[in-house]
């Protein structure tokens, strides 16, 4: 019987998940050094600017400032290109001219191509995407490149060709989409209520694994404006139900470096850093990202009907909860949504997912 091919959705996750498993070690180093920094400050132990907290967090941030690097080696590798080639586009997106452009300049005219000067630091999609593309020359021009003169134009070649092509149109498709994303959301959370709130919330997990950005500008508007917000409470919510999947992913594993690993990123993504249990347990494993996904659709349609917001602009982590709080029942609410959340993903990650034997 001939062996029926993945659909494309599960091709698409499984090239995702083999670009950023490489770099897992690095990813939950991270994470668990930036939860150590939430916990010493939200304690109190150390202040958030002080010369402690400003090593640590160079430290913690490091592998997801510098993450197109890592996922550029590990996606060369996956379209068959030589590793290096994949750190030279991360460096081509990384770039200064382009990361930190001079003031007032938003793009840069090359030909028939308007290249955007864009930040692409801790992004994914856009260097998978760059990688994909350039490989896809890089392998045309070397099958018909002399073999002795392939090491001097095989790549150069190819970068010459793919490098407009992916910083003009693919690397800031992330950017684009976050723009219709956002447009939309906003649209929707003022006009379908409960819906909107299932929405955002559901594919929140998705945005962080894409490195969607942008939301924070439509959150700080609404609390300048209306003085509360009710787009961030879902980030918050949406870190408890990838807590709540990872863990009960966890109670089915035997003992071993994987249960540890699914164990501590769950625990972790409560301080509010899911990139170690999203990108090392929940994509790779899919069944754990579609519980969280789910659960937090549950949460964030509760959190609509039960009108919960927040009243400040924080890192969506359980540190967060004392800006719910303005003397009405929005922070005991809150909590109802809290253990909705959470308690969700966890009962249908734990249904979803078999016992390992």
């Amino acid at each position: 019987m001939e062996e029926k091919k993945p659909n494309l959705l599960t091709r698409g996750l499984n090239t995702l998940a083999s670009c950023v498993t490489p770099g897992l070690y690095a990813i939950v180093a991270g994470g668990m050094i930036k939860g150590v920094i939430s916990l010493l400050t939200s304690l109190g132990l150390f202040p958030a600017d002080s010369d402690i907290i400003t090593v640590l967090e160079a430290v913690g941030d490091a592998p997801f400032y510098f993450m197109p690097f890592i996922i550029g080696y590990a996606a060369a590798k996956r379209f068959k290109v030589k590793e290096i080639f994949g750190i030279m586009v991360a460096g081509i997106l990384m770039y200064s001219t382009f990361l930190s452009p001079p003031e007032g300049v938003t793009s840069y005219s090359f030909g028939l191509f308007d290249i955007p000067a864009y930040n692409y630091k801790g992004s994914i999609f856009p260097v998978i995407l760059s990688v994909w593309i350039f490989s896809l020359f890089y392998h045309l021009i070397d099958k018909y490149m002399p073999k002795n003169l392939r090491i001097v134009f095989s790549g150069s070649l190819a970068f010459l060709i793919s490098a407009p092509l992916f910083l003009g149109f693919a690397a800031p498709l992330g950017n684009w989409v976050a723009n219709i994303m956002t447009g939309a959301f906003a649209w929707l959370f003022n006009n379908a209520g409960p819906l909107a709130g299932a929405l955002f919330c559901g594919i929140v997990p998705l945005t962080i694994i894409f490195g969607i950005k942008g939301w924070s500008a439509i959150e700080l508007n609404n609390l300048a404006t209306l003085g509360y917000d009710f787009m961030l409470p879902n980030f918050f919510y949406s870190n408890l139900a990838v807590s709540g999947a990872v863990l009960a992913y966890a109670l089915k594993l035997k003992r071993g470096e994987a249960k540890s690993a699914a164990i501590s990123t769950g625990l972790v993504c409560i301080l509010g850093i899911t990139e170690p249990a999203l990108y090392g347990i929940a994509l790779p494993e899919k069944k754990p990202l579609a519980a969280a996904m789910a659960g937090g659709a549950i949460a964030g349609a509760a959190a609509m009907l039960l009108g919960v917001v927040t009243y400040a602009f924080s890192m969506p982590g359980i540190t967060s909860i004392a800006t719910y709080m303005d003397g009405t029942n929005n922070f005991l609410m809150l909590l109802v949504v809290m253990v909705i959340a959470w308690v969700s993903s966890f009962v249908i990650s734990f249904l979803l997912n078999k016992k390992e034997q």
